[in-house]
């Protein structure tokens, strides 16, 4: 006769003493009145050692975030705004420039240098890593605390209750700048508190939806980004509720006025980074008014005649490209854009996106003009005219979305094709270039020394204000991890931190959490989880060719 014992064990540590009392009286019984071998006997009681010295609780990990580094995470959203306009901010930011390299450095000793993560090299390199990472939480916090001084900001403080300080005003800001409004949570109660910071959906006065815990007598920051798109008022409310059930919230109120101020533009040029920095508003040169001796295009659908977004190269015979001055409704990309991405692998720069009527200050002679537009139409290639005038007719040669299909791209991020993620306002136009009826905007980990994290110019979820019906623009994340692989994910309602983990996360330590734990966490906001890079090899097995960058095939 043999034993069965099934055991569910739980996060409690009641139930966990409960059950090794149980088993300790439970064993001597049956040994004595059932009759089994010694082997069962044997491994028995050395799972009720195990169980009797194990700790109390069975927690093996408090969850998937750090909550240190999901703050610095939230401050660098911030500081990488800032520091456009702020000196300040970019002195912070070499800060995490240092830390980004000290973390790759711990990458490159593990992927690299096949050292294990527990060799002394490895455990020295991740403990220079972690001071950094204090000394950037330090300088952040320090930095937030003199600008509340200087400028309003909304206060918050936990005690028994939640109260605010905050009288509504009204901020005018130019339409299209950007102002970041500090947000301090203050917990000067005698226990920690589980608060919950959430907004509506708003494309001018953002807010990052957030959950964190706060200790005793601490404080902690966060942010609003205010950035008008137009000449009105608009507001929004920001909640937050701790796990007392306490309720509050602020009302941010933002108009947008007049701005004489030229709009940011892309500086010249590709850089070693793959990432084009906006020239400083002041650094802006005046564009040439006169476009008379230049081309005027018109890019309509054969069918219909009616006008359609396209993507436009002008070259001469020696393959020269031409994209600026530019008048109209016009975005030009002035690099090789797309490194590593289906849409633009094989499309270099320097090009234009262009919707409606478009002037170019070029003069015609010997230039050629490529024209296109996604992939239902059929490229065109023409010598311009000698009067300047192009017009093409594309003709489409199938329709997709009538037989219900659309076209999309659920892995874009803005800098890949030369846009700066908090300039890139001009995006619904190359996803309408593009015919990308479905834009999917990944925030991630940056990788460069120009941005901490891509694509958060805007949290998660859809782009109401830089959509259409046929065209829809949404933000979501790609949690990234070397060896694991990364993964995309639509439909979030919060971004999970801490975004990319490892090396890749400037975390520099072991990689945790597994994506298992994330893809969890995403499912439960209820996303679409996508597995953006399989991985290069598994120990053992023949090498796949793949490029970089995953080494691994956890999912």
């Amino acid at each position: 006769m043999t034993l069965k014992v099934d055991i569910i064990l739980k996060n409690d540590s009641t139930f966990n003493i409960y059950v090794s009392f149980f088993l300790f009286i439970l064993t001597p019984i049956t040994t004595l009145f059932i009759e089994v071998n010694k082997h069962i006997v044997m491994q028995i009681k050395v799972f009720i050692a195990f169980i009797i010295l194990m700790p109390l609780s069975l927690s093996g990990h408090p969850g998937h975030q750090d909550p240190v580094y999901a703050e610095l995470n939230d401050y660098l959203m911030a500081i990488q705004i800032m520091r456009y306009e702020d000196p300040r901010a970019d002195e912070i930011f070499k800060t995490w420039n240092q830390l980004r390299e000290a973390s790759w450095k711990i990458r490159e000793l593990t992927d690299e240098q096949n050292l294990f993560i527990t060799s002394q090299q490895v455990m020295d390199q991740i403990a220079t890593t972690k001071r950094k990472q204090r000394q950037l939480l330090f300088e952040c916090r320090k930095y937030f605390a003199e600008i509340i001084e200087e400028e309003p900001a909304i206060r918050i403080v936990v005690n028994k209750s939640l109260s605010i300080d905050w009288d509504d005003p009204i901020f005018e800001i130019p339409v299209q700048h950007t102002k970041v409004l500090l947000v301090e949570i203050q917990n000067n109660s005698d226990s920690s508190v589980n608060l919950s910071m959430t907004s509506n959906l708003s494309d001018e006065i953002l807010f990052w939806n957030k959950q964190f815990t706060l200790v005793s007598n601490s404080s902690r920051f966060t942010f609003v980004v205010c950035s008008p798109l137009k000449e009105s008022l608009a507001s929004n409310n920001l909640q937050i509720v701790d796990n007392r059930g306490n309720k509050t919230k602020a009302i941010i109120q933002v108009r947008g006025i007049p701005t004489t101020d030229p709009p940011y533009q892309l500086a010249p040029g590709e850089t070693i980074t793959k990432v084009t920095l906006p020239l400083k508003r002041d650094q802006i040169a005046a564009q040439p008014e006169d476009f008379a001796d230049g081309m005027v295009f018109n890019i309509t659908d054969q069918e219909t005649g009616d006008p359609i977004p396209a993507r436009v190269k002008v070259t001469d015979e020696n393959n020269n490209a031409y994209w600026s001055p530019l008048k109209g409704q016009s975005l030009a990309i002035v690099r090789d854009a797309g490194w590593g991405t289906n849409i633009w692998e094989h499309q270099p720069g320097p090009y234009f996106y262009l919707k409606g009527e478009t002037s170019l200050g070029v003069k015609p002679e010997g230039k050629t003009v490529d024209v296109k537009h996604g992939f239902e139409y059929i490229p065109q290639s023409i010598t311009v005219p000698e009067n300047g005038i192009v017009k093409v007719a594309l003709k489409r040669w199938i329709n997709m979305p009538r037989q219900g299909w659309y076209s999309g791209h659920t892995h874009i991020h803005t800098t890949d094709v030369g846009i700066p993620v908090q300039f890139n306002q001009p995006w619904p136009l190359v996803s309408q270039a593009e015919d990308l009826h479905v834009s999917a905007i990944l925030s991630l980990k940056g990788e460069w020394m120009t941005h901490a994290i891509y694509a958060n110019e805007y949290p998660m979820g859809e782009r109401q204000a830089f959509g259409t019906d046929d065209y829809i623009v949404v933000y979501g994340e790609e949690f990234r991890n070397n060896p694991f692989g990364h993964l995309a994910f639509i439909g979030l309602d919060q971004l999970i931190q801490p975004i990319s983990s490892g090396a890749l996360g400037e975390l520099g330590g072991p990689d945790y959490p597994p994506n298992t734990v994330v893809l969890d966490e995403a499912l439960r906001q209820g996303a679409n989880t996508i597995a953006a890079h399989f991985g290069n090899f598994t120990k053992g097995v023949t090498q796949i060719k793949s490029p970089w960058p995953s080494t691994g095939f956890e999912m």
